[in-house]
């Protein structure tokens, strides 16, 4: 599976750096997991809508099976911090459920990053009915989109350079952060 891992990650290079519209499939944990690393890698600004930010949490790595589940949350890391560490990088989340924030990866940087701004996370108000029902996505740069159509096995779609699509989901996001506490 290593081999699978690492031709994956080349194969959304290949996407990325084509500058061309295409999709890649990303049908579970270990491709949203090296997809979100990509785009960490890539990437200065990254909007998401999720559940909690499971992608950035320790345990999301436990029951991963087929690779190496320590490398790879180590490898997701290594690639969180260097997002961090770079001063023009922004990563906005909308979130369904609010809640403690003490599993990150990236522990305490993670941590200082939401307090500095540098990491901006925005629980769903309460009340808005929806929330439960509407797929997750990330925009990432305005050239790569990953829409789930699966939340429970975090099976998606990860489109590149498609300007339609990331204009509507940008205008969604902004949509949806409307209804987020601030």
């Amino acid at each position: 599976m290593k081999n699978d891992v690492m031709d994956y990650y080349q194969e959304l290079n290949v996407a990325y750096d084509s500058k061309k519209v295409s999709i890649c499939f990303n049908p579970d944990k270990i491709h949203n997991a090296i997809v979100m690393q990509f785009i960490l890698d890539h990437c200065s600004e990254v909007k998401m809508y999720c559940k909690h930010m499971s992608v950035f949490r320790k345990h999301f790595y436990d029951n991963i099976e087929d690779v190496d589940s320590k490398k790879l949350k180590e490898s997701v890391e290594h690639s969180l911090d260097a997002f961090l560490n770079k001063p023009e990088t922004k990563l906005t989340v909308i979130t369904v459920e609010g809640g403690e924030y003490d599993d990150f990866l990236c522990g305490e940087k993670m941590k200082c990053s939401i307090s500095n701004g540098k990491v901006n996370i925005h629980p769903l108000a309460n009340d808005f009915a929806p929330k439960e029902i509407i797929n997750h996505f990330t925009i990432a740069d305005n050239s790569i989109l990953r829409f789930e159509n699966d939340i429970v096995n975090h099976g998606a779609l990860c489109s590149f350079h498609n300007q339609t699509m990331i204009k509507n989901f940008n205008s969604y996001f902004k949509t949806l952060l409307s209804y987020a506490t601030i």
